[in-house]
């Protein structure tokens, strides 16, 4: 058996291996289906049309420890998305004579916070207080958000009028609280979002081809040593990428972790430039399988588009990208564009140096920065 043959069954090897779900959309009897996008805009008018009930409407309030004397003064129609204020445009606005609440929502982990989210909601809050019996600013969240702990810093001490709440505990509150047994429509928001923000835990047998790896064990190891190695060489080049574009870099937390695989396509980093996608980097083992031609694109670099994850880079972008790489080829499996890294990359003294120095030639060469 060849090396890239055991490196390429040894990521299915599943023991305790997690389905990572996020960003998935599933038709299975969820009337959501393609209807509402993955992302934050949709999704916020979802959350937002939940309280149209009375019954779910105070559950959600409660959840976000609203005190019972201002829940009842709350109707349907004081609720408002997106609407526009001085300091920005709140994702949910629930305002009346009594109270002023705004709900700030994230639904990806690698989006960015804005300032005005962060400062100017709040102090529009601060100055609110004078005048109306209860005010709040509502942080909703994915666990592991990339800017958790910024928002966490910036509210620390601000805590009598804001709050952090992830999307899982919400899906939870809303199940333990049954609205879902007599209203078809938390039912389906439940069931639909879990596979979004929830991971599950499975368990898979063996296939053969894996049972034979396992029983060669010199492949086993050198594979295992190979994996752990690039995954560490990944991670470290982040930094020399951050260097290269203070203040502008962040990277999908979900697509890499040494405890787990991702999936069985792939596994690595994507690359955000200003909250939007640019590249990613990393393995791509079903390239082994789809188009052997190509089997040593695997470890590489690629861009291209996923509406419905709001990947979508500028066309431009992906034509510079192609015009850099002439060596690239479209894989058949998503239509992305696919480069490999020079083999010099991953030979040399300081392999993360070099995976970075690519990265940030390519992506420099894509937005026109040299």
């Amino acid at each position: 058996m060849l090396l890239r043959d055991c490196f390429y069954n040894l990521h299915q090897i599943p023991t305790f291996r997690k389905r990572n779900v996020h960003m998935n959309q599933h038709r299975q009897g969820s009337i959501f289906y393609k209807v509402v996008p993955a992302n934050e805009n949709p999704i916020t008018e979802v959350l937002c049309n939940l309280f149209k009930y009375k019954n779910v409407r105070d559950t959600l309030l409660r959840f976000f420890k609203i005190p019972t004397e201002f829940i009842d003064s709350i109707k349907y129609e004081h609720i408002d998305t997106q609407r526009v204020t001085e300091e920005g445009i709140p994702d949910i606005v629930i305002r009346n004579n009594e109270v002023t609440i705004y709900i700030e929502n994230k639904v990806k982990r690698w989006t960015t916070c804005q300032t005005s989210q962060t400062t100017g909601y709040l102090e529009k809050l601060r100055a609110e207080q004078k005048n109306k019996g209860y005010v709040k600013m509502i942080y909703l969240l994915p666990r592991g958000y990339n800017e958790e702990e910024r928002i966490r810093s910036t509210i620390s001490d601000k805590q009598d009028y804001t709050d952090m709440f992830f999307w899982e505990d919400l899906l939870c509150y809303l199940e333990f609280s049954d609205l879902d047994k007599t209203n078809l429509f938390v039912s389906e928001f439940i069931s639909h979002y879990r596979r979004l923000f929830v991971q599950e835990t499975i368990t898979i047998s063996l296939n053969i081809e894996e049972m034979e790896l396992l029983l060669k064990p010199k492949d086993l190891k050198v594979a295992s040593s190979l994996l752990s190695k690039i995954t560490k060489i990944m991670e470290s080049a982040k930094k020399d990428i951050m260097d290269a574009f203070p203040n502008r870099v962040s990277f999908d937390p979900q697509r890499i972790d040494n405890n787990y695989w991702d999936n069985q396509y792939e596994k690595g980093i994507y690359v955000f430039l200003d909250g939007k996608f640019i590249i990613f980097y990393g393995l791509s083992f079903s390239i082994c399988e789809d188009s052997p031609e190509h089997s040593d694109y695997t470890f590489n670099y690629q861009v291209g588009i996923d509406k419905e994850s709001e990947i979508d880079p500028d066309p431009e972008y992906i034509e510079r990208f192609k015009k850099y790489n002439p060596d690239y080829f479209q894989y058949a499996r998503n239509g992305w564009y696919i480069a490999k890294f020079p083999n010099y990359c991953l030979a040399g003294d300081d392999a993360p140096k070099e995976i970075a120095d690519v990265l940030i030639k390519v992506i420099k060469t894509m937005i026109s920065e040299q």
